[in-house]
């Protein structure tokens, strides 16, 4: 009993310390090497069984992968670069197989639940202590400064926050100090100061409650948000913000207005040597060249892209890295749609696209929906969003894809303790 009480808990470090690796440590070869080493661990232990329905939803990512492995190792050197686009396709697998293996050896919903919401609750108060030491520094501070210094996102607070909001509602988990631990994460989101978070915060939250379910009840809630955001665009669109404005608030709504032209904006119409514009339209501009070299290669680049190793030529060198003289070949976008057309073609996209709709593809449509079915809509709305501006599912500072496996593997326990299947 005691061995089997500390392998449990070694599965409760894992878990931990996988959510924590991409906050703890800037550099990627180091994320990489603990984020492996510990997957591995995991793996590696005996008896882990894997449902049918699960290994058809790895699988589709391990083919986008073996795509891209197969056609770099035809077009490519196989180098840093090869290596890298290696563990940005792998990551997601891996922690994806993790979450699963983790939550069946564990088999605790109310672990699960409060694991995420503490680490959540840690890295947003250390947000918080940044945020404050950087406006008390500097009087004059612009939303820029706050996003650079405090840092410009976290997506598993942001879970955590819209869990806990759905929670005072659904009454889920108990939480101690749940009134206080909810304002610690929302404030800490309001600083964060960041247009995608917001958007993924309302559609994550309606997700949670169930109200992304094709009901008459849920497209109401999916209508009045389209409204509501259709209203917000509108008046962006009616009144001038100063891009050089000194108020944060107008720093966050002017790039709140130019999100949309930020990734489908025509290629043509940017200039290099106008770096104000370019930088306001970054995301289009990367993208624009990723498609520009699938249109100068051959007809199959299309099917199969470009794969591991390849990189995309900015035509200059962009300030992205600590080098001095900058940057002009990049491997990775922030478009995740355009970097899998990129790396493994149409095919792969296809794929990627399959992947997360077999997800949220339920196991008996007759049954109401489990609370984990909702939490997966949600996380999939997530990816759907953020793979148009970070990179979705193959963002490198992303610990959702563990969740992925995590609530996968609840959703399948939900669903077997109500009905007569046993695995």
């Amino acid at each position: 009993m005691k061995l089997k009480t500390d392998i449990i808990s070694q599965y409760k470090v894992c878990f931990i310390s996988l959510l924590s690796v991409s906050f703890l440590f800037a550099s990627f070869e180091i994320t990489a090497i603990l984020s492996t080493l510990v997957v591995l661990f995991v793996l590696a232990q005996k008896k882990i069984k894997f449902s049918k329905n699960f290994l058809f939803l790895i699988s589709l990512l391990i083919i986008i992968s073996t795509i891209a492995i197969i056609t770099g190792l035809v077009k490519n050197e196989f180098g840093y670069d090869f290596l890298k686009d290696f563990f940005y396709l792998n990551k997601p697998i891996l922690l994806i197989l993790a979450g699963y293996a983790i939550v069946r050896k564990i088999n605790n919903q109310e672990f699960l639940y409060k694991t995420i919401v503490s680490v959540a609750v840690f890295f947003a108060a250390i947000h918080l202590f940044l945020v404050a030491q950087y406006v008390i520094a500097e009087p004059d501070f612009t939303v820029a400064g706050i996003r650079y210094y405090a840092g410009r996102d976290s997506i598993l607070e942001l879970f955590a926050l819209s869990f806990l909001v759905a929670n005072i509602r659904l009454k889920k988990i108990k939480f101690k100090h749940q009134n206080l631990i909810t304002l610690v994460l929302a404030l800490s989101f309001l600083f964060y100061l960041s247009r995608t978070m917001t958007l993924v915060f309302i559609f994550m939250l309606i997700a949670f409650l169930g109200y992304l379910k094709l009901t008459t009840k849920g497209l109401r809630y999916i209508l009045f948000t389209t409204l509501i955001i259709s209203a917000l665009y509108a008046y962006l669109f009616s009144v001038k913000i100063d891009r050089d404005s000194s108020r944060p608030i107008d720093n966050f709504l002017y790039k709140l207005k130019i999100a949309p032209a930020e990734i489908f904006i025509k290629p043509g119409s940017l200039d290099v040597k106008d770096h104000a514009n370019l930088w306001d339209h970054w995301r289009a501009y990367e993208a624009s060249k990723a498609i520009g070299a699938l249109n100068d290669g051959k007809t199959i680049d299309w099917f199969f892209g470009l794969g591991m190793g390849s990189l995309i030529d900015l035509d200059f060198y962009a300030p992205l890295s600590d080098d001095d003289k900058g940057m002009r070949f990049i491997s990775l976008l922030h478009n995740g749609y355009v970097y899998v057309l990129y790396k493994t073609g149409f095919i792969g996209l296809l794929i990627y696209i399959l992947f997360f709709v077999f997800i949220i593809v339920p196991f008996n449509s007759t049954k109401e929906m489990l609370p984990s079915y909702n939490i997966l809509v949600g996380i999939v709305t997530f990816y759907i969003i953020s793979s148009f501006v970070i990179s979705g599912l193959y963002n490198l500072s992303d610990p959702i894809s563990l969740l992925v496996g995590a609530f996968f593997k609840q959703r399948e326990i939900e669903f077997y303790e109500n009905s007569n299947y046993r695995y």
